[in-house]
């Protein structure tokens, strides 16, 4: 296994970290957007050393971290949020990736790479909560799904915790949880846990880890703004990101009664802080040939990956590049389109006079 890990930096929550300078502006794609407050609802350790991963699919997420040069979903770094109940500083894991196996949605343990050397929470912090962030010399490429997570050690003995990471999930009896809509399927893995790095030892259904990827250039995820009492923080703007609620999103409450999201996108890229960001939707998926926008502007970052483009609006980033648009929908709308099993493509891109700045496509089925 190979270790890529150029910085690592661990900081309390609270804190703000800037890394460092690069071509292009590294972001993250959002996935702990509005839910980070209220959804330390899981851990996952365990009683022998384990590797866990959560996996983003390409039929929710298209172009990630996209690049001219070569096909796949670019990774320049990760971060995730994880917490040492017992003696911080004792316990370490490390960020690893894996291929997946052919096109079946599972993760090829055989192919699992190391991308940063041990994380611990400092011993003596002000906070157990951490984030942990790693940008990586060389991005680290998946050619289909790309599978995130980590590798933590067992248990101590002496313990009864050990380390747990954030992570969402999608199932009721936990006191904060993300209900998808009509369209999400509760019991479609996203989280796999190897404790023999060979085999799948576990399949995790309808949860996972707020594990975040930084990609060269724009971040976006898809969101939904939603009244589940069981998820308070996704009630505010731009909602909840993820791949529950943010991708499938429950318009007239059809699967939950009383829902009514507000679907929409977040778009993230430091370097377009002030500028305009245009928002697109389409009905007929994903581009098989992702256009690069530096083909059309020099210098331009991401690609046009959708089909054709509705435009909805231009709004404005705010000064750490930051933009979303939420759609408020009307009651025909919403009756139209709750369980019909539509799909539409979020997309967005920034434009600062000079070139352009695409963001990933994101599925939305209703």
């Amino acid at each position: 296994m190979r270790n890529t890990r150029s910085l690592t930096r661990l900081r309390p929550i609270a804190l703000a970290v800037i890394l460092g300078s690069w071509a292009q502006a590294q972001n993250d794609m959002g996935i702990e957007t509005g839910g980070l407050d209220s959804n330390i609802v899981a851990g996952r350790a365990t009683t022998s050393p384990a590797a866990v991963v959560s996996r983003w699919d390409r039929s929710d997420y298209h172009a990630i971290g996209f690049s001219s040069a070569a096909p796949g979903m670019h990774l320049d770094g990760l971060s995730t949020h994880f917490y040492d109940h017992e003696n911080p500083g004792t316990e370490s894991f490390q960020f690893v990736a894996c291929q997946e196996t052919g096109n079946t949605n599972q993760p090829d343990w055989s192919t699992m790479t190391l991308l940063s050397g041990p994380i611990a929470a400092p011993i003596g912090a002000p906070t157990r909560f951490f984030e942990a962030r790693v940008t990586f010399a060389s991005p680290y490429v998946s050619l289909r799904d790309l599978f995130v997570g980590h590798d933590a050690p067992a248990i101590p003995a002496t313990e009864s915790f050990g380390l747990w990471f954030r992570c969402v999930s999608g199932q009721f009896g936990y006191p904060t949880y993300d209900y998808g809509g009509p369209a999400w399927d509760p019991f479609r893995a996203h989280m796999y846990i190897t404790s023999n790095y060979v085999n799948t030892t576990g399949i995790y259904p309808s949860g996972y880890f707020l594990c975040d990827p930084i990609v060269r250039g724009a971040g976006g995820m898809a969101t939904a703004i939603t009244n589940q009492l069981e998820m308070p923080s996704s009630a505010n703007p731009p909602g909840i990101a993820g791949f529950h609620s943010g991708n499938y999103p429950d318009v007239d409450g059809r699967r939950s009664p009383g829902r009514l999201d507000d679907p929409g996108y977040r778009y993230a890229d430091s370097s377009m802080a002030g500028q305009p960001v245009l928002f697109f939707i389409s009905f007929h998926g994903f581009a098989a040939n992702p256009l690069p926008l530096d083909s059309v502007f020099p210098g331009s970052s991401g690609s046009w990956c959708i089909h054709d483009g509705l435009f909805l609006a231009a709004v404005p980033a705010d000064g750490a590049g930051v933009a979303f648009l939420n759609l408020a929908l009307d009651p025909a709308a919403r009756a139209a389109m709750g369980g019909s099993g539509l799909a539409a493509q979020m997309y967005a891109v920034g434009f600062d006079g000079a070139r352009l700045s695409g963001a990933p496509c994101a599925n939305v089925v209703y």
